[in-house]
């Protein structure tokens, strides 16, 4: 027998397909969240869990995500009107507030709104030296510049994606910002997307009718559980803030229009760009609602350089490594999402269960 073919016979229960080195444990021996003691939402009306759970953590590889919305308890008014009372409520209960000072349409319109019901919200840049230098901050408000070098934050996210179970450095980048703050911060973190479930990514096109679905992921709730289990308080959620407010967001033109037009590509448009353009709506429409609501907010400003931004995807691959089984996402038919919040939309969307077509008998 030549030396490979001994080697493999020694060898094969650990390196074969179902050897030990292959059968990773499911118990990913990460530790039960404290119970909840706090409001993430107004009377936490959006719950997130495992198995089941609200408001618990992934215990094993193969737990199943969910998320559930609470109803509204009366038209909304509006979205500015809506996301005005958030924070005057979010500050009764929770304030003195911070937010992350990072440039972004988000943060912009969250210190744009506490001005207007008259909070001093106070703002936290953090500086990584040599990588990651903090965007302009509104110099009416307070500013709490904390400085920290590479290896010290690279050591803190991987604290905190073994604790929140989350492989997205960027996330613990915005986690990093409450770490240092002593007031409650509000987090600023992709909160959903949408996804059209009739797009065939084999052949590159519409296969069948709009039919859209709202996609929440775990990692999007990632700092809930880092905030659990360190007994800290803060919002991550602040555009899910009341079922009025998911309502008010839903029922937006700006969500209108890009729901209308990505529901329904012109023949002429090409697949390519369309596609491009369909991805960046949640995103993209959020942009245009919060300036459409805050139209005298100054430009996003964005401090991230090609070398830093290379340094987070390096470190990202360091942590899914890390972190196994923590990508699950949680799907809701949109016609059911707008159904449960009472908003109507004028146009298809996908209010059938049809897919790829019908089945004749």
């Amino acid at each position: 027998m030549n030396s490979a073919a001994a080697f493999i016979s020694a060898h094969i229960e650990e390196f074969g397909i179902l050897g030990t080195n292959n059968a990773a444990p499911d118990d990913l021996g990460r530790a039960p969240l404290p119970a909840c003691t706090q409001e993430f939402t107004r009377d936490n009306h959006f719950r997130f869990g495992f198995d089941g759970g609200e408001f618990n953590s992934r215990q094993s590889a193969t737990a199943k995500y969910a998320v559930e919305f609470g109803r509204p308890s009366r038209s909304h008014q509006g979205f500015v009107a809506e996301f005005t009372r958030a924070m005057s409520e979010i500050d009764d209960i929770h304030g003195p507030l911070s937010v992350s000072n990072t440039g972004t349409e988000l943060n912009l319109a969250i210190i744009a709104a506490a001005k207007d019901v008259g909070l001093a919200i106070e703002q936290v840049s953090v500086e990584i030296t040599g990588d990651y230098q903090t965007p302009p901050h509104d110099e009416s408000l307070s500013n709490r510049h904390h400085r920290v070098d590479w290896d010290e934050f690279a050591e803190f996210a991987f604290a905190f994606c073994k604790t929140a179970g989350c492989s997205d450095p960027w996330i613990a980048f915005e986690a990093y910002h409450g770490h240092v703050s002593e007031k409650t911060h509000i987090y600023q973190v992709r909160q959903f997307f949408l996804r059209n479930d009739s797009w065939d990514l084999v052949q590159n096109k519409v296969v069948g009718p709009a039919s859209w679905s709202y996609v929440d992921r775990e990692v999007f709730t990632a700092i809930n559980r880092w905030l659990l289990a360190s007994q800290r308080k803060g919002i991550v959620q602040i555009l899910r803030w009341s079922p009025e407010l998911m309502a008010a967001r839903l029922d937006s033109e700006a969500w209108h229009r890009w729901l209308r037009d990505a529901s329904n590509p012109p023949a002429s448009a090409p697949l390519g760009a369309w596609r491009t353009e369909m991805d960046a709506g949640p995103t993209g429409s959020t942009s245009n609602l919060l300036r459409d609501a805050y139209p005298t907010m100054p430009a996003n400003v964005t401090t991230r350089g090609k070398e830093f931004t290379q340094k987070m995807m390096a470190l990202r691959t360091r942590l899914l490594r890390a972190n196994r089984g923590c990508n699950g996402a949680h799907c809701y038919p949109l016609h059911r999402l707008v159904e449960h919040f009472g908003v109507s939309l004028d146009f298809n969307f996908g209010q059938t269960e049809e897919r790829y077509g019908r089945v004749s008998a």
